[in-house]
């Protein structure tokens, strides 16, 4: 969220003022403070208040406005709803840094149990019973992380996620699940030909003859920004449907990204506009996720989507939006069942936790958050089946396009 009001650096006094006031978050455990044209902006839990950004508010305007009393904060689709409070509670004053480990786990922990959904698994108790005695007094990053991944692989959802500012311990971003797939990326099927990477890695191109293949390890940051990020993504999808009669879209490695990035795609395959989801905090409406068709109208070939334990967050959002249309075929494994991007939430040491926190819920009522979204066509692939150079839901997805 604090990247959504970082737009500017000089004063926004008067562009402020409709906004002044402290405001709590429903749903998104976050306070926004804003005066003298400043905001500051607070994440908390029953264990925390830590000031995430502290400055500006100019570019405020753009992202907030005013409904009967409620503010209302736009993030790139994600729509979050604030409510007045008289004053911040007197823990926001305190220094939140800390590189102790048993204040960093208390924290991750408060944080999932109030934010994560759909629920956490019911051993997650113990587990952090069993934890928390071993890190009285120790300042170690290892031994951290160590904790973290013991709380949260269990729960086998690749939205959560710990992003760790220190290349000794992990190179990247953990995820907690994935499947086979994970730490693949780039992922080169067998047999794959005139293949290519581009997108900082993120995308993977080429064909099976007259097949096109598009490969996905996420949705979204392909380039610096995220204008250019789409452009890179649209680019290279325009690219491989120019040139193929039929096409293979891999989402089996794609756990990250936005909404915005999946409909993206979503658009070169529906022949007409409309709502895929709504993101649900609770009872209330967080962001209706829509999809608009190309002027030129729909790809006229087969489409067979792959999908597998390693899809999530906007990949499952995409699924949705392609799993009913003429032509589409979705094959592989049932998805995470994890299918709205996750929240970023700041650790006292620096770390970033991804917590999946708002439900999805289709235009039929059904509620997404939780269950997987199972393959029309069943076709398992394991770690063995990748490193002996094997791909059975290449395999099938071929022989169903031919």
């Amino acid at each position: 969220m604090a990247a959504v009001l970082l737009t500017g650096c000089a004063p926004g006094v008067r562009e402020a003022q409709p906004f002044d006031g402290i405001w709590a978050s429903d749903g998104f455990a976050v306070y926004l403070d804003v005066h003298g044209g400043n905001a500051d902006i607070y994440e908390h839990s029953p264990a925390h208040c830590a000031l995430v950004y502290g400055g500006s508010a100019r570019g405020i305007s753009d992202v907030l406005s005013l409904d009967q009393g409620r503010l209302v904060l736009d993030d790139s689709g994600r729509v979050i709803h604030f409510d007045p409070i008289a004053a911040l509670p007197g823990g926001c004053a305190d220094d939140f840094a800390s590189d102790d480990a048993a204040r960093i786990t208390a924290v991750a922990s408060a944080t999932m149990e109030e934010l994560y959904r759909p629920a956490l698994d019911p051993a997650w108790t113990g587990r952090l019973e069993g934890v928390m005695p071993g890190l009285a007094g120790i300042i170690d990053p290892a031994a951290t992380f160590a904790a973290l991944v013991s709380l949260l692989a269990p729960l086998d959802d690749p939205g959560v996620r710990l992003a760790v500012d220190d290349s000794s311990i992990w190179d990247g971003v953990w995820s907690a699940g994935g499947g086979p797939f994970a730490g693949r990326e780039p992922y080169f099927p067998p047999g794959l030909e005139t293949s290519a990477v581009t997108g900082d890695d993120g995308i993977v191109t080429g064909s099976f003859g007259a097949a096109g293949y598009f490969g996905l390890a996420r949705l979204g940051a392909f380039a610096g920004d995220d204008e250019g990020s789409q452009r890179v993504l649209a680019a290279e999808l325009d690219a491989v449907l120019a040139e193929s009669a039929s096409v293979i879209v891999d989402l089996r490695a794609s756990s990250s990204g936005r909404a915005v990035e999946g409909m993206l795609v979503a658009s070169r395959f529906v022949p007409d506009e409309r709502l895929v989801a709504t993101q649900m905090s609770g009872a209330t409406a967080a962001g209706d996720v829509t999809v608009s068709p190309m002027v030129g109208g729909p790809f006229a070939g087969r489409v067979v989507v792959l999908v597998g334990p390693g899809t999530a967050g906007a990949a499952e959002m995409l699924v949705l939006a392609l799993r009913d249309l003429p032509g589409v075929t979705v094959v592989g494994e049932a998805t995470a069942g994890s299918p709205t991007p996750p929240l970023a939430r700041t650790l006292p040491n620096g770390w970033l936790l991804g917590v999946p926190t708002l439900d999805l819920v289709t235009p039929d009522g059904a509620s997404w958050s939780g269950v997987p979204i199972a393959p029309g066509v069943m076709a398992p692939v394991t770690e063995s089946d990748l490193d002996s150079g094997i791909d059975p839901g290449v395999a099938a997805a071929l022989a169903l396009l031919s």
